[in-house]
């Protein structure tokens, strides 16, 4: 049972945790880091929908908290997600659309 628990701390917040730390490291006041153990991404958006009864409420708070930043680091369940708010990093990704991995909430090929 132990090896389990293990097992899953390592999948579940420790996987996701390393990278998104090293890259608020390196970009420092440039990213906010949002990270839910499990839920991520859709932690962040229902917690939102409660307090606020708003989606991007939360994550509109904290823009505005931090102007400096142009990216948001969180997980979407094991998987680390980057969404990005500055402008120069939205234009790369529409110029250079297929250098990015798109989150598919489903998890299944056809809804890409």
């Amino acid at each position: 049972i132990l090896s389990l628990v293990a097992l899953a701390t390592y999948f579940l917040i420790i996987k996701p945790l390393v990278p998104l730390i090293l890259l608020k490291i390196k970009l420092g006041e440039k990213a906010i880091l949002m990270f839910n153990p499990i839920s991520g991404f859709i932690g962040v958006f229902m917690k939102s929908i409660k307090t606020h009864h708003d989606v991007m409420q939360t994550i509109n708070m904290a823009l505005r908290k931090n102007p400096k930043a142009k990216v948001i680091l969180s997980n979407y369940l094991n998987i680390p997600c980057i969404m990005l708010t500055g402008s120069e990093y939205i234009k790369d990704t529409f110029l250079d659309h297929h250098h990015f991995e798109k989150i598919n909430p489903f998890m299944m090929p056809s809804f890409i």
